[in-house]
């Protein structure tokens, strides 16, 4: 059956595309992360511009807390400073352990847009998230770091033919490459690590809350 050969086809392009992913390192003394994802309470409110804000409950012995295992009833606080050389935007995908993606920032629903996202030199963001989903396993955050905000929209999209239709114009070199890596057809780069920007990675573990 053609379609079922396509599938298959399909789902091995995107294996390889997310291992890849996963495994991309670009190191640039410009664009330098320390990031961190730890245990914490919160809870949202409006405040009087009818904006959610968060207000953090968690006790000292979750603050202190930096084991990266999560049940799916736990809230956690991701963590990200500027400590390269340039003031830098920055992206957050989401590799799940089935290796689909998930573009986690931007998320305009969730109140971070573009300018929200942006960090000088020295500079600290603390963005709180909800527990995790299933599937189980071990999760990526992938973070990726670049002089001017960049739409990663397409990574989540399996719609090969759609990519180029999600940027108008030129494509950075970064995006170029992430296009590359999900098309599969190296076109755009051939191949080559572009020059601007960087990445950094945090990997923990997905588990069952307890009954």
């Amino acid at each position: 059956d053609e379609s079922t050969t396509e599938n298959v086809i399909n789902k091995m392009l995107d294996y390889a595309k997310t291992k890849i992913i996963s495994d991309l390192e670009i190191n640039n003394p410009d664009f330098k992360a320390e990031v961190s994802l730890r245990h914490g309470s919160f809870q949202k409110k409006l405040n009087k511009d009818e904006k959610v804000e968060y207000i953090n409950t968690s006790s000292r012995e979750e603050l202190l807390n930096q084991d990266l295992v999560f049940d799916t009833t736990q809230q956690s606080y991701f963590s990200i400073k500027n400590v390269g050389n340039k003031t830098f935007q920055f992206a957050l995908l989401d590799i799940q352990p089935d290796g689909i993606i998930n573009v986690l920032l931007p998320n305009i629903k969730q109140n971070w847009g573009e300018e929200d996202l942006k960090l000088a030199k020295g500079q600290t963001l603390e963005i709180p998230f909800n527990p995790p989903k299933p599937p189980y396993g071990i999760e990526i955050y992938k973070i990726i770091m670049s002089d001017n905000f960049e739409d990663f929209a397409f990574l989540n999209s399996i719609d090969r033919e759609s990519i180029d239709d999600n940027k108008k114009g030129e494509d950075s070199p970064i995006v170029a490459l992430f296009k590359d890596l999900t098309d599969g057809t190296m076109k755009r780069t051939k191949g080559n690590l572009p020059v601007v920007g960087g990445t950094a990675e945090i990997r923990f573990q997905i588990i069952p809350a307890k009954k």
